[in-house]
C-alpha cells in the first residue's frame, strides 16, 4: 500500500489507491463486497435499485416500513435525530449475522455514484488488501488527529470490520451520525495498540467520482434527498 506523508494524522495512515486501469467491472465482484443502505419512508426505493442494478445492496427498512423492495427490516423506527442509533443498530446487526464479506459500505439514498469504474477499483483494492484495516470515504479531520468519513458513502475492508465488531459500538456525544461511526472505528483501533500499517489506514474518495445530493452536467440536472417531493419537509 501507497503511504501519504500527513503531518495532521496522529492514530493512523492516510493510503493513496494506485493508478491501475481496471480490467473488470462490478458484476465480477459479487459475493466479495456488501453495500448496506438505510431507506427512509420518504426515499424511493425503486429508483435506486433501478440506477444501482449492479451493485450488490441491502435495503434496509425500518420496522414500520413495510414497502414492497425492502431487503430487511429493522426492529426500531429512527429519525433524522436518531441517525447514529440506526447506523449501529445496522452494524451490530451485520457483525452478529456470521456473514463475511472482504468489503461492507454503508451507502445513503442521495449518494450518486459517477464512475462505476472508480468504485470498482475502489472495491477491488480494498478487497485485495482485505487483511490490512482501511477505511474509505470522504475524510473529516477530527481534533485528536483521526479521520471520520462522511455520511453518503463509507466502507471498511476485511480486517476493519473485524476490529469494529470486536468493540462495542457505544453511543456519544456526538450528534453527527458519520462522526460518531469515525471516532468508533479510531477508538476501537487505539484500543489495540497497533502500529504501522496494522493500525486503520484512510482511503480518501475522489469527490468528482462519487459525491451527495447534486449532479449537474451537459443535459443533466439531478437532485436527491430528503428535501425533495416530499411536503414534509
Amino acid at each position: 500500500m501507497l503511504i501519504v506523508n500527513d503531518d495532521e494524522l496522529k492514530i493512523g495512515n492516510r493510503i493513496r489507491l494506485p493508478k491501475f486501469k481496471a480490467e473488470g467491472d462490478l458484476w465480477d465482484l459479487k459475493g466479495l463486497y456488501h453495500i448496506m443502505v438505510p431507506m427512509s419512508k420518504i426515499e424511493d426505493i425503486k429508483y435506486f435499485k433501478s440506477f444501482y442494478s449492479d451493485l450488490e445492496t441491502e435495503m434496509i427498512c425500518d420496522g414500520g416500513n413495510k414497502r414492497n423492495g425492502c431487503d430487511s427490516y429493522l426492529k426500531k423506527e429512527y429519525d433524522y435525530f436518531s441517525l447514529k442509533h440506526k447506523t449501529r443498530d445496522i452494524f451490530r446487526r451485520y457483525c452478529n449475522s456470521g456473514q463475511k464479506h472482504k468489503v461492507v459500505a454503508k451507502m445513503d439514498f442521495d449518494t450518486i455514484v459517477i464512475d462505476k469504474k472508480y468504485l470498482y477499483n475502489v472495491l477491488k483494492f480494498m478487497i485485495d488488501n482485505s487483511d490490512r484495516p482501511i477505511y474509505y470515504g470522504n475524510p473529516f479531520l477530527r481534533d485528536y488527529g483521526g479521520v471520520s468519513m462522511g455520511g453518503n458513502f463509507y466502507a471498511l475492508n476485511q480486517k476493519a470490520m473485524e476490529y469494529l465488531c470486536s468493540c462495542k459500538m457505544e453511543l456519544s456525544d456526538v450528534f453527527a451520525e458519520d462522526l460518531w461511526f469515525g471516532d468508533v472505528i479510531n477508538n476501537c483501533t487505539i484500543s489495540k495498540n497497533l502500529e504501522g500499517i496494522d493500525r486503520i489506514n484512510y482511503l480518501y474518495n475522489d469527490n468528482n467520482k462519487i459525491i451527495h445530493k447534486d449532479y449537474d452536467a451537459k443535459g443533466v440536472s439531478l437532485r436527491l434527498g430528503r428535501n425533495i417531493n416530499n411536503d414534509d419537509y
